[in-house]
C-alpha cells in the first residue's frame, strides 16, 4: 500500500506539474493569458508532491507495517504487538524515528517519533525518545514538557528523571552549551562500559569545572573514582547529594556510598542507607537495581 501510494504522488506530481506547464505556455502565446484550466493541473501537480511528501512523512502509513528490526524489549509498555508479521503502528514510526536518530538524521526522527506519541499517548518509550530528539533538536522548552509526562506516566522511566535535571538545568542557566556537551560524552562512556575509565574521570572534572553547582558533575566523579579511590569517590558523592540531584542519580550515589561502607566493613552505615532508600524511593523502578547490594547475606 505504500508503495502504491508513493508511486502514485510522483505520478501525480510530474503529470501535473508538466500539463500545468505545457498548458500555461500555449495559452499564453495563443490567447495572451493562462486560462482556469491551467491552474487545476498546477494544483493537481502541487497536490500530488504533498502526497508523497505526506507518505515520505511517514503518514499515509497503513495501520501495520512490518515488523522492523528494533525491539523494545521489556520497555514496550504497552504489549500490543499483534505477530510476527504485524505491529501497531505507532511501534512501526517508533522503530523509523530510532533508526533515523541513529544514524545521526535527529531531523527525520522528530516527525516519526510526533506522530508515535500521537498514536499511543499513553506509551512512555516514543515520547521519552522524542523529549530526547528534542534536546538534540535544542528545543529545551518542549523537551522538559515531554520528559515530565513521561515520567508521570512511568516513574523513573529509564533516564527520564536526570533529563529532566538537564532540561531544567539548561532553562536555568546552570548549564550551558559545552556543559551538555560533557554530559552526553560521559553519558557514552558509561553505556559502552567505560564509566570508570581514565577518560571518564577527565570527562567529569570538566563538568566539575565548567558546572560546579551541577550534581551530575560530581555524580559522575564519583562513579568514575569508585574503584581506584573509594575516599575520593564517597566525598564526591556526597557532594553530589548536597546539590539537589534528581531521584533517580540520588538513589545511585547512596548506593555507591553503602557500597564503600560496606566495603570498609561498616555494616550498620550501609544498612542504615539502605532503609533511608527504601523510606524515600520505594517506588522508582531504579531501587531494583540496589537491591542485588543490599539482598547480600552480610547485608540482610
Amino acid at each position: 500500500m505504500r508503495f502504491n501510494r508513493l508511486a502514485w504522488g510522483i505520478i501525480a506530481g510530474v503529470v501535473g506539474i508538466a500539463a500545468g506547464a505545457v498548458l500555461q505556455t500555449l495559452e499564453a502565446r495563443f490567447l495572451g493569458a493562462p486560462k482556469p484550466a491551467s491552474f487545476w493541473a498546477a494544483f493537481l501537480g502541487a497536490g500530488g508532491a504533498v502526497l508523497w511528501l505526506a507518505d515520505r512523512l511517514g503518514l499515509m502509513a497503513s495501520p501495520y507495517a512490518p515488523t522492523a528490526t528494533l525491539d523494545l524489549g521489556q520497555h514496550n509498555a504497552g504489549g500490543q504487538d499483534s505477530g510476527a508479521t504485524a505491529q501497531p503502528r505507532w511501534k512501526w514510526h517508533f522503530d523509523l524515528g530510532m533508526a533515523a536518530g541513529a544514524a545521526g538524521d535527529v531531523r527525520r526522527a522528530w516527525p516519526h517519533f510526533s506522530f508515535a506519541v500521537r498514536l499511543a499517548p499513553l506509551e512512555p518509550y516514543p515520547r521519552y525518545e522524542l523529549a530526547y530528539t528534542l534536546t538534540r533538536l535544542g528545543q529545551w522548552d518542549q523537551a522538559l514538557m515531554e520528559f515530565r509526562r513521561t515520567n508521570e506516566l512511568v516513574e523513573g522511566f529509564f533516564m527520564v528523571q536526570t533529563e529532566i535535571y538537564i532540561c531544567e538545568g539548561v532553562l536555568s542557566g546552570l548549564l550551558d552549551d559545552a556543559s551538555v556537551a560533557v554530559i552526553r560524552q560521559i553519558q557514552q562512556l558509561v553505556d559502552s562500559g567505560r564509566a570508570t575509565s581514565a577518560q571518564a574521570v577527565l570527562s567529569s572534572r570538566e563538568l566539575v569545572m565548567r558546572a560546579p553547582a551541577c550534581a551530575l558533575g560530581y555524580y559522575y566523579l564519583g562513579n568514575a573514582l569508585f574503584l581506584q579511590d573509594p575516599k575520593g569517590s564517597e566525598v564526591a558523592l556526597q557532594q553530589c547529594l548536597t546539590l539537589a540531584p534528581d531521584d533517580t542519580t540520588a538513589i545511585y550515589a547512596l548506593t555507591h556510598i553503602a557500597s564503600h561502607k560496606r566495603a570498609a566493613g561498616d555494616i550498620d552505615g550501609a544498612r542504615a542507607i539502605w532503609s533511608d532508600l527504601v523510606a524515600k524511593y520505594r517506588n522508582n523502578p531504579h531501587m531494583k537495581t540496589t537491591q542485588a547490594l543490599f539482598l547480600r547475606a552480610d547485608m540482610a
